[in-house]
């Protein structure tokens, strides 16, 4: 991947005055649209986001002053973009890839999924497919259980990815 802007600084942009700080309800709706473009298309921001979503219920001044921020970020760099610059095969040979990990946190861990799809006959040649990070449906007593909840959630991400890719012919049927 190569950044082809970089970011010098990220304005100041002030809370507005009239703002509640005891909850965030006049930030749900900002922080679920942020959540869509973070999950949809900036999944960069999708670390900042999570974090915003999870204080909601919690909400303070320092917040809405940390958001304002935010989204002061967002807009100064709605500019930049992710190229992928690519070493180009004559004969492509595609297969879909994912990479996954987990947190073990209490009460329930977080996993974290990259699915791409990858060139065999090049190996550094891969485009994104999808991305998620979220808490796991249940609760594990270990690492390795959160980590095998994981892989289980790719596991199922990839057979999906890889359904859909053969329908279309991006991937050589088996």
């Amino acid at each position: 991947f190569k950044v082809c802007q970089t970011i010098t600084r990220i304005p100041d942009i002030p809370a507005p005055v009239d703002e509640d700080t005891t909850t965030g309800e006049k930030f749900r709706s900002p922080v679920a649209s942020a959540l869509w473009l973070s999950r949809c298309i900036r999944p960069d921001l999708l670390r900042a986001v999570g974090v915003f979503a999870s204080c909601i219920g919690h909400w303070s001044e320092a917040h809405s002053k940390a958001f304002h921020s935010f989204m002061g970020f967002i807009k100064y760099s709605q500019t930049m973009k992710l190229e992928f610059i690519c070493k180009r095969t004559k004969d492509p040979e595609f297969r879909i890839q994912a990479h996954c990990d987990a947190s073990l946190q209490e009460p329930r861990s977080i996993s974290g999924v990259f699915a791409y799809l990858v060139d065999v006959r090049n190996p550094e040649t891969f485009v994104p497919l999808m991305w998620q990070s979220k808490r796991q449906a249940i609760a594990t007593a270990s690492s390795t259980a959160a980590e095998f909840l994981a892989a289980g959630v790719a596991a199922g991400i990839v057979l999906r990815l890889d359904q859909t890719a053969k329908q279309i012919g991006l991937v050589k049927q088996d």
